[in-house]
């Protein structure tokens, strides 16, 4: 698979998980491009394991390290992976096979999870990315059905770097704290109109929750932003191409006003946690009452029809493998 996929693995200030990412990987064989902005560049002895790019900056520098390591990767399939995720070898395989085997598919992925530590102990529920299978024939109905993000699976890097070109000739300037949704649309209808995507049935990311982090709140600003008007008007040329046809044109229309649309009422709509009566619990009693929490809302989850298969994580060796990285050591 090593000659197949490349990973690349955004970072920015979080040397200690780009060292454990970079071990998870290196392991495997495969070629490993990190997009580095941390205000220092990285120091390991794992460098000579990979290609390094380093960019300093903030967001505004997010496209630019993706478009260098893009434009270095010789492999015809990448996967994107955050400096705190996994990627199962089980699920690169299968997403690369197929890929392989199924020109007319742009993107492949497999079961997609969350997972949680709690001292020596760990819990792994699923992520809703139901709607991974799109398999229509027309680029219009497959960009109209293509409602999960495309970054952190395994693409054609061609398709990739085409996406990647694209967003880094907008101007997002005035916006740049809230970006980050458009360019997931962007590269995610991009992929739908170069062709269908695939969930396989394994196993595929592992990503860590943290409650410290939001994502609502910083995109209802851009309404007043002409770089919305230019953004969402060169995106419609990009994706529209040679179709000049009117009924086109009003289709992507449509999509495109309801993915800003969209993104803003997420925006204007946070949800109220359900353990926020935690916080006036006494501390030693907040651990393990989130633990049961978790626990719980994991097994109702899978024992529902829709995640059931997910199951297949815990019968596999890579979970063992994978515990070993995030709990510590000498625990079971």
């Amino acid at each position: 698979m090593k000659d197949r996929c490349t990973i690349v693995i955004p970072t920015h200030n979080r040397p200690h998980y780009l060292e454990r990412c970079v071990r998870w990987f290196a392991a495997l064989g495969m070629p490993i491009v990190v997009a580095d902005s941390s205000a220092a560049e990285w120091r390991s002895e794992l460098r000579s394991a990979v290609r390094y790019f380093h960019k300093p900056g903030g967001f505004e520098v997010y496209l630019q390290k993706l478009v260098a390591a893009a434009a270095e990767i010789a492999t015809p399939f990448l996967a994107f992976c955050a400096d705190d995720d996994f990627i199962t070898e089980e699920g690169l395989r299968a997403s690369v096979d197929f890929l392989g085997a199924h020109p007319d598919y742009a993107f492949a992925q497999g079961y997609a999870y969350w997972y949680q530590s709690f001292g020596s102990r760990i819990v792994l529920w699923p992520m809703p990315y139901l709607s991974h299978d799109v398999a229509a024939e027309s680029w219009l109905d497959r960009i109209e059905q293509a409602h999960s993000t495309v970054f952190y699976g395994v693409q054609r890097s061609d398709v990739v770097r085409a996406g990647l070109d694209f967003l880094a000739r907008q101007d997002f300037r005035e916006i740049i704290d809230g970006a980050a949704g458009f360019f997931d649309f962007a590269l995610t209808a991009h992929a739908a109109k170069s062709g269908k995507f695939k969930r396989c049935p394994v196993p595929f990311g592992l990503r860590e929750y943290s409650p410290t982090i939001a994502t609502i709140g910083q995109r209802f600003p851009t309404i007043t932003s002409r770089n919305i008007a230019d953004f969402y008007a060169n995106l419609l040329a990009f994706l529209a191409g040679g179709e000049a046809a009117e009924p086109a044109r009003t289709r992507l229309l449509r999509v495109l006003a309801g993915d800003y649309a969209g993104q803003i009422a997420f925006d204007l709509r946070p949800v109220a946690s359900r353990k926020r009566f935690l916080r006036d619990l006494p501390e030693a009693w907040a651990g393990p009452i989130e633990f049961l929490f978790r626990l719980l809302a994991a097994a109702r989850a899978y024992a529902s029809r829709e995640y059931f298969a997910f199951m297949k994580i815990f019968f596999r060796p890579e979970y063992a493998r994978f515990k070993t990285f995030v709990l510590p050591r000498g625990s079971g």
